[in-house]
């Protein structure tokens, strides 16, 4: 077995491998292809010669990747499409119009984005067009039209107190249905294809497809007992427009009945980033693995001290037969900001509770964790990673946790001692935590 002790090996032989594996052009690549002109998509055959236009559109920080996947595989078939994304994303086919939104918080690119949308399904679908919708985690902000009772600013502040008082991805987008003309399917009533394909990356711990990117395609609507524990839960009433939460409670989902066949079609989730990084382990000899199949969903502070006991008993109770041992999970926890933070995010802040927990470890240990997309919070990194020399190191530089915890500069921290983690990532699949017991 390689010398597996540094953050290094676990970079190059693990994680970048994986990520490859699942970028969301090779994903489009492993779900379809084509036999005779149909379109054979998780065990479906679809016959393309009954549609007349072909059409690409979505949103999402995986978009753009899965719509390059796409293309390729589409070829002369596609007519046109329009995709949503991130900056700095390129689109390879030109029949494709790419806009850059904002992300994560709502901005007026966001407005500007769904009109686009709109405009562009409105205008080139019939009811003789086949539609794939690409939907990846991201598209919540990437993509915003307000309800008429509120205004784009409203919204976002709105989100933005729930995102930091804690609220949790199903509760934000319960609210996010309700405040929206577009989520929670309603972007259905702007067009009508004779099928509608949802291609979708799963970002959501409940693996719900319709909480991804709050379900702008998907039909979904929160029941009013959720959205009323809610407001009681957060204290919203305390905080915001009575007004506009009473409007929020009365708002009933539209009548319309969908006229056309809608096809959800789940690409990939957390699980299978998980499995896959367990995969890879067992290839490069690693022989004692534990998967935890559920993604985690919860505060950083309550997940931090189950890590801590599970290091503290495993580095007490494993034997040196059972050495090395991996521990994988994954999911996606969250932070209740008491203030602005700078230079933070939940995988950094997971990890620094961690640290502040743990007894001193009688094995050596590491312990990862890392966001599969672009970057963890307003950090430039995706993650970072503890040892059982991190506290010696932070104590010899005179850097207190508690310090950076409650300024919420968790990656400052990880920068003054060098245990930043970076990779390339086109892939929005959650977060993903590696503990290894040497």
């Amino acid at each position: 077995m390689p010398e597996f002790k540094e953050i290094n090996f676990f970079l190059s032989e693990i994680i970048l491998p994986v990520m490859r594996d699942l970028s969301p052009e090779r994903l489009m690549y492993q779900t379809m292809k084509f036999k005779d002109n149909r379109l054979i998509i998780h065990n479906r055959q679809i016959d393309f010669n009954q549609f007349k236009k072909i059409i690409v559109a979505g949103a999402g920080k995986a978009s753009a990747s899965m719509a390059n996947g796409l293309s390729e595989i589409l070829k002369d078939r596609l007519d046109t499409g329009l995709i949503v994304g991130l900056e700095k994303q390129t689109i390879n086919n030109p029949k494709i119009k790419f806009i850059a939104s904002s992300h994560p918080q709502i901005t007026t690119k966001s407005l500007h984005a769904a009109n686009s949308l709109l405009s562009f399904l409105k205008t080139n679908t019939t009811p003789e067009s086949l539609v794939f919708f690409l939907i990846s985690g991201g598209a919540s902000s990437l993509i915003a039209r307000p309800a008429k009772f509120l205004s784009l600013s409203q919204k976002a502040l709105l989100i933005k107190k729930l995102s930091n008082l804690g609220a949790d991805i199903s509760e934000l987008n319960a609210f996010r249905k309700r405040l929206s003309a577009i989520k929670g399917g309603r972007l259905l009533n702007y067009f009508s294809p004779a099928i509608l394909i949802n291609l979708i990356l799963c970002d959501v711990s409940d693996g719900r497809i319709s909480n991804v990117g709050s379900g702008p395609t998907c039909v979904d609507y929160p029941p009013d007992s959720m959205i009323l524990n809610i407001i009681k839960k957060y204290r919203l009433a305390e905080i915001f427009d009575k007004n506009i939460l009473r409007k929020i409670i009365k708002r009933h989902h539209s009548s319309r009945i969908i006229q056309y066949p809608v096809l959800n079609l789940k690409i990939a989730d957390n699980n299978l980033l998980i499995r896959k990084i367990a995969q890879k382990f067992q290839q490069r000899g690693f022989k004692k693995i534990y998967v935890e199949n559920s993604p985690e969903s919860g505060s950083t502070e309550e997940f931090s001290t189950i890590f801590a006991d599970k290091i503290n008993n495993y580095c007490h109770s494993l034997s040196e037969t059972e050495k090395p041992f991996i521990f994988i999970s994954g999911g996606e926890h969250t932070v209740k900001l008491l203030k602005k933070g700078k230079n933070g995010g939940r995988n950094g802040d997971f990890l620094l509770r961690v640290l502040a927990k743990i007894k001193t470890p009688s094995s050596p240990f590491m312990l990862i964790s890392a966001s599969s997309d672009n970057r963890d919070g307003n950090s430039n990194y995706q993650g970072a990673y503890i040892d059982s020399l991190t506290m010696q190191k932070a104590k010899a530089k005179k850097l207190n946790v508690d310090f950076f915890l409650t300024e919420y500069k968790s990656y400052e921290f990880f920068e003054k001692l060098k245990q930043t983690v970076s990779f390339h990532s086109e892939n929005n699949l959650l977060d993903f935590r590696i503990l290894i017991i040497y």
